[in-house]
């Protein structure tokens, strides 16, 4: 059973975590990083959930993120075929902690490369979510934390379940700056002051204070989370579909096409700031309060 705590700046920290993985005979997938379920709603419509389980917190790393890309590209050129998605975790209390920031500690030039490459990474998994032509939920039921909260603001619409949990952008605390683009998201939800002061103090919010500034869509009792989401999966799909993926390329395209045009510059400057002493000293701090016991 996995235990968490809150601890310094919003972070969690596991106490103590077992854990063997099985994926269910009935589920269609062996990845050891999520399973996928098909739901059948009222309408017929094929409804796809996506539950991560990367114990013990769902943490991005490289192999997760590669994974979790090519099942979204596999979607997106209905090799998979589904008609919306919903994305939670099979873990309890936690949607995702965020980066691997083991992947962070920079001693040399090879970890600067290594550096890099996990970034490159992380920009194609985020791109290949955000791009998805199909109507994506997110639903949270623990801890939405960093790039956690980047993927539930990358997709349509975020149920999260009225539980003692945070959600929130919190990469300051760390010394850490977040991309223009992570930052453009948070400021299309929640609007441009409250993202710059929410970043800038690295903010994370209960369930309520989220719903309250619009940064989630609902929040719903726990024992109500899957059939809400399937309910509003059902809305997104009665719309017409070619008028619904044109309008929610239209509504992403700038952002897709800015982030393509900064790509290097963009990377380079975060690549600077992680590798500044005061960042590393932050990480290293972190990761040592952090660690599995």
């Amino acid at each position: 059973m996995l235990k968490v705590i809150s601890t310094l700046n919003g972070f969690i920290q596991p106490l103590r975590s077992l854990h063997i993985v099985r994926c269910s005979a009935r589920r269609y997938t062996l990845c050891p990083f999520y399973t996928h379920d098909t739901l059948q709603s009222i309408r017929g419509y094929n409804i796809l959930q996506l539950s991560l389980q990367h114990y013990p917190l769902n943490i991005l790393t490289s192999q997760f993120m590669e994974s979790l890309t090519d099942f979204f590209n596999q979607i997106q050129d209905r090799s998979i075929s589904a008609d919306a998605l919903i994305i939670k975790s099979s873990i309890p209390m936690i949607y995702s902690a965020g980066l691997d920031l083991t992947e962070l500690i920079i001693n040399n030039n090879f970890d600067l490369d290594k550096c890099e490459n996990y970034l490159t990474t992380f920009e194609s998994f985020w791109l290949s979510l955000y791009c998805l032509d199909i109507p994506v939920l997110s639903l949270i039921e623990g801890d939405c934390l960093a790039a956690g909260c980047i993927i539930a603001l990358s997709t349509d619409y975020r149920i999260m379940s009225d539980i003692d949990s945070k959600m929130g952008i919190n990469a300051t605390k760390v010394g850490i700056t977040p991309p223009f683009w992570v930052c453009r998201l948070l400021s299309q939800a929640i609007g441009v002051s409250r993202a710059d002061r929410a970043i800038q103090l690295g903010t994370v919010f209960s369930p309520k204070e989220a719903l309250n500034i619009q940064l989630l869509d609902q929040v719903v009792s726990p024992k109500d989370c899957q059939a809400i989401a399937l309910s509003v999966a059902e809305k997104f799909l009665f719309v017409d579909s070619l008028a619904r993926r044109t309008i929610k390329l239209r509504f992403r395209e700038e952002l897709i096409s800015e982030l393509k045009n900064r790509l290097n510059s963009d990377r380079n400057e975060l690549i600077r700031i992680i590798s500044s002493d005061t960042t590393q000293e932050r990480i290293r701090k972190l990761l040592k309060i952090t660690k599995i016991v």
